[in-house]
């Protein structure tokens, strides 16, 4: 049982894939859950747990953030929410902004005025193209480095202390995300052949359960009062792998051949060939779930709908 019984928290991005998962964990954790959400937001993933949230709504607003808060008046709160998009239209540019930027600078300052001062954020590898300490290989990277800088002034001008978690690639059952293991696991399902690229790029992947544990770790060490300040660690596999060997494990352990045609499509611009590694790892953390036991929760948890 994690310390985060009888917490009050706060979470943005509860809808999502990783928060809906966070979300579920706290609950059973025992904690008090109160989720954000747009009025267009889709309640799907969280369905089973509403009776056990209590859900403030943002409508673009700061005073509906600054009214979030003060009801929900949280020990500690986990940012998730992002628009997430490595190709976009130029249409989507205001809206990247707004969720990236806007909404979680409004986010920040509702924190502040209301003496809420513990944060756990999220933000990306992509933000360190070619090991870089910065370096963006996408308008989204660009937008939660921003959004990193405005967390600087809060933490170093207010009594907030924040841990940015920097993820890398993650997968889990029931993702309703285009993710690679996804598109795998649809081909090895429906016996199509998947187009990738030549496959040389190293992925880092972490089984959805281990993405989970660093953020319950995070607030636990904010919460213990062990972070001061700005806090950013990395939260990775301990081996990265190929996605020609990524293919062929997860041949390996399903025992099915999976077609591929390699090189059907090119890497992408600024594809990140071989992901960050010079972030600290988080404290009191690690991975857990080997890839070949990930994967074979996945495809069971899977076949099993």
């Amino acid at each position: 049982m994690s310390s985060l019984k009888g917490a009050r928290v706060f979470a943005t991005g509860a809808t999502g894939y990783i928060g809906s998962h966070l979300t579920k964990k706290l609950v059973e954790d025992g904690s008090e859950v109160h989720v954000l959400i747009r009025p267009s937001s889709s309640k799907k993933t969280i369905e089973n747990l509403l009776a056990h949230h209590q859900i403030h709504v943002y409508d673009g607003s700061y005073q509906s953030m600054d009214q979030a808060i003060k009801k929900a008046r949280p020990d500690i709160v986990f940012h998730l929410s992002s628009f997430a998009s490595i190709r976009y239209e130029t249409k989507d540019v205001p809206n990247m902004l707004e969720s990236n930027v806007v909404m979680a600078s409004y986010l920040l300052e509702a924190m502040a005025k209301n003496q809420v001062n513990k944060l756990v954020n999220t933000s990306s590898f992509s933000q360190h193209m070619n090991q870089a300490l910065y370096h963006p290989n996408s308008l989204y990277a660009a937008t939660k480095q921003a959004f990193e800088d405005i967390l600087f002034y809060y933490t170093d001008g207010t009594a907030m202390n924040a841990i940015t978690l920097v993820l890398f690639d993650n997968y889990g059952p029931h993702d309703p995300r285009p993710k690679l293991m996804n598109l795998i696991y649809r081909a090895a399902s429906e016996g199509t052949t998947l187009l990738l690229s030549p496959g040389e790029q190293l992925l880092d992947l972490l089984y959805i359960d281990d993405v989970i544990a660093a953020y319950i770790v995070a607030a636990e060490r904010l919460l213990a009062n062990e972070s001061s300040g700005m806090e950013r660690f990395s939260v990775g596999s301990e081996k990265r792998i190929s996605l020609r060997k990524l293919v062929s494990t997860v041949e390996t352990v399903i025992g099915k051949q999976v077609r591929v045609k390699w090189g059907a499509i090119d890497y992408r611009p600024n594809e990140i060939m071989i992901p960050w590694h010079k972030g600290i790892r988080m404290p009191g953390w690690q991975q857990t779930i080997t890839l070949e036991r990930g994967i074979q929760m996945y495809f069971k948890e899977n076949d099993a709908r």
